[in-house]
């Protein structure tokens, strides 16, 4: 996530650093995004 959203990195340039294949990644991304408990900051 830190990847994808701090360093804005796109799933395919993640996926070719990190050695997975894309939908990897993109299962991964998903499945830590519904973990997430997102706040809302005001």
């Amino acid at each position: 996530l830190k990847l994808r959203f701090i360093k804005g990195y796109k799933i395919t340039e993640i996926a070719a650093k990190l050695g997975y294949s894309e939908q990897y990644i993109r299962n991964k991304q998903t499945e830590l995004m519904k973990r997430i408990e997102f706040k809302n900051i005001t």
